[in-house]
């Protein structure tokens, strides 16, 4: 009985698809004639009626407005059918609307209203995103540790970083059908405002996303930093008679031009490699590609101020120390202000590195600002 029942539920459901999409026909058949017969506006009338209608069943068919999470996700999956859905009843109803009823303005009409439902759903999920993810808590206790102590937060970022993708691929979605209706209507006034409220939600959340991901910088660049030192402890701990491995540069036991044997080799034996930059960078790197990827221009221009501010100021002041040390050790040994030298060649490194870094950066930003408008 139950096998039968599943069967007939599935059969009716079929049914009821196949009905949808007759009357979905039928009302745009109904819809292009309705332009040349002059009803235009009492077309699009029962034309928006069926729309409302059609999305009420793409809303409550998305999980309904019963505020239950639908996954560990915390609704990520939901929006990005929700949006999904609404992109697919645009693309097979937008343009009759905008041919058929252009003298009532349907295709701006019909946008709207698809907007004003989908908006209101979207925005209850991302609301209820925060909620299940306590991002309000989490970011003041974060901000009340200080930084260099949030620990590893990428899955919570990832989470925020894909609703914020999903929600920004809607509207750009959405603001160019309206660019395009505008254009081939000569429509004297924009489809959209230039802010939604959705548009203020999602910056809503990528301040909590621009928050944690700021945390997250500081506290692995600290680690970078702070396992740079740890080395080079160890080797001080380690260093032999006669050798020196201030600022990371152990010394022969012979000094410079004795090689060790006296006899007036190499001076410097060997010296440690720093991973600090290599670590900076690469952590530095992750952030700025997540947030691109995100889509959001606001949480990515705010991320890449961080990495800026980061680079420029915890990593050189960490390198400067380095090379100061070194030069330090290098002039009690070289004649002629080699201590200088080392520490303006130190600089001009550093600065070439942030440079290069800073305009791929920037780069990926343009890149993002052109395709959002």
């Amino acid at each position: 009985a139950g096998g039968a029942g599943g069967e007939g539920r599935e059969r009716a459901s079929s049914s009821s698809g196949r009905r949808e999409e007759v009357l979905s026909d039928e009302v745009a058949k109904y819809c292009a004639l309705l332009g040349p017969l002059g009803l235009a506006d009492e077309g699009l009338q029962g034309y928006l009626k069926f729309a409302r209608r059609a999305m009420k069943q793409v809303i409550d068919g998305d999980g309904g407005d019963n505020g239950q999470d639908d996954g560990a996700d915390g609704g990520t999956a939901e929006l990005s059918r929700l949006f999904n859905a609404a992109a697919a009843f645009l693309q097979q109803h937008l343009a009759v609307a905008s041919a058929a009823l252009s003298g009532a303005d349907g295709g701006a009409a019909l946008l709207q209203l698809v907007h004003h439902d989908v908006q209101e759903k979207a925005m209850k999920i991302i609301k209820r995103f925060i909620l299940i993810k306590d991002l309000t808590n989490r970011t003041s206790i974060i901000a009340s540790m200080g930084p260099g102590h949030s620990g590893d937060m990428n899955d919570e970022i990832d989470d925020i970083g894909l609703v914020m993708q999903h929600s920004e691929t809607y509207d750009r979605y959405l603001r160019h059908l309206a660019s395009e209706l505008e254009r081939e209507t000569g429509r004297a006034q924009p489809v959209f405002p230039s802010v939604t409220p959705l548009n203020e939600t999602v910056a809503e959340l990528g301040g909590y996303y621009t928050l944690l991901e700021q945390a997250q910088l500081e506290s692995f660049l600290r680690k970078a930093i702070e396992m740079d030192e740890v080395q080079l402890g160890k080797l001080d701990a380690h260093a032999r008679p006669g050798e020196s491995s201030a600022g990371g540069l152990p010394m022969s036991p012979g000094g410079v031009g004795d090689g060790g044997d006296g006899a007036g080799g190499r001076g410097v034996v060997g010296g440690i490699s720093s991973s600090s930059v290599e670590d900076a960078l690469y952590v530095a790197q992750c952030a700025a590609q997540r947030a691109i990827a995100a889509g959001h221009p606001g949480s990515c221009s705010a991320v890449i101020n961080h990495v800026n501010n980061a680079l420029g100021e915890e990593l050189l002041d960490h390198l400067t120390a380095r090379a100061a040390a070194a030069a330090k050790e290098l002039g009690k040994v070289v004649a002629g202000g080699l201590a200088g030298d080392a520490q303006k060649v130190m600089r001009t490194g550093i600065d070439l590195i942030k440079e290069k870094a800073g305009d791929r950066l920037m780069d990926g930003v343009k890149t993002m600002a052109g395709q959002s408008g």
